[in-house]
């Protein structure tokens, strides 16, 4: 079972056992990998190109995000940061609006490893960004540095524009994400 395979590899990783490597190996032989990064537990969309249900959910099964979130604890443990972004960037994208995942359960292990990604990552490397996002009559820039790299900052868009272009300059990492709400 993947699943078990996922839990195991990271706990053995955790144990400094032996057999970690080979564990961790045999999990990544089984990601998928895609546009959308690298992630286990799902498989390509079925659906064809060019047709989507806009009422439907994107965010992929509970056990997805948990098996994905287990292979990234692994990476962040293995001090390999380079190979877990592709798999940061899946588990990101994987949020709701409100920051979380379908479930609790998905969403404190995706917060963790999240968490454990970034500090164990990111936490020797200089941080001073500046973000700017642009569309139609907007433009707002987001200065990250060390001292708010954890707070959350946001900008209204109003009205909702029609594109978005988003861009960084400086060093460090930063997460953007854009939420659209309606009310019909």
């Amino acid at each position: 079972d993947d699943y078990i395979l996922s839990m195991t590899a990271y706990a053995l990783t955790l144990a400094q056992d032996a057999d970690a490597k080979s564990a961790f190996n045999t999990l990544l032989n089984k990601a998928v990998v895609d546009g959308d990064g690298r992630r286990w537990g799902t498989t390509p969309s079925a659906q064809p190109s060019g047709h989507s249900n806009h009422w439907s959910s994107h965010q992929a099964p509970t056990f997805a995000v948990e098996m994905t979130s287990y292979a990234l604890l692994t990476y962040a443990e293995n001090q390999d940061y380079v190979g877990g972004i592709d798999v940061m960037k899946w588990i990101a994208s994987q949020r709701n609006s409100h920051g979380g995942f379908a479930s609790t359960q998905d969403t404190v292990l995706a917060l963790q490893a999240l968490s454990e990604f970034a500090i164990r990552g990111f936490s020797g490397s200089a941080m001073d960004a500046a973000v700017t996002v642009t569309g139609d009559t907007f433009n707002h820039q987001f200065s990250v540095n060390r001292n708010n790299a954890m707070v959350l900052q946001s900008a209204d868009l109003s009205p909702v524009p029609s594109s978005l272009s988003i861009t960084a300059t400086g060093s460090g990492f930063a997460l953007v994400q854009i939420s659209v709400f309606f009310n019909v």
